[in-house]
């Protein structure tokens, strides 16, 4: 009998984990999301200034949050993230903004990517 409630409580702080980490993980996309969504409105609009300081704010809030994400998420993503927002912080920077809004692009991407590989659904169960 004490085996049993032992597995079960076990079994409901993995519940509460994983329901805590995709909540975590859906607040954090959508932030970011935005932020970017943000940043391709400067750009498009060439607030170069105003963008670059968005740029560096999102490349620091990424690298603080990325900790906590990197626990529960494959490293190759956030690598993936890291590695555009440090291509973007340069291309707002010298102002290119073909590049800067293909990046903002692909970031979008990747954390809509990010997100879905958290889903619970058929396929990533199997």
């Amino acid at each position: 009998m004490r085996n049993l409630v032992i597995s079960f409580l076990i079994f409901i702080i993995l519940i509460i984990t994983i329901v805590f980490s995709i909540n975590f993980l859906i607040s954090k996309t959508n932030y970011y999301s935005e932020k970017a969504n943000q940043l391709e409105t400067l750009v498009i609009q060439d607030s170069w200034d105003k963008a670059y300081d968005i740029s560096t704010d999102f490349l620091n809030g990424w690298e603080k949050d990325s900790k906590k994400i990197s626990i529960f998420i494959n490293h190759f993503h956030i690598d993936a993230i890291n590695n555009e927002i440090l291509k973007l912080t340069q291309y707002i920077k010298y102002q290119d903004k073909s590049d800067a809004l293909a990046i903002i692009h692909d970031i979008k991407f990747l954390l809509k990517v990010l997100l879905e590989m958290e889903k619970v659904t058929i396929s990533n169960i199997f």
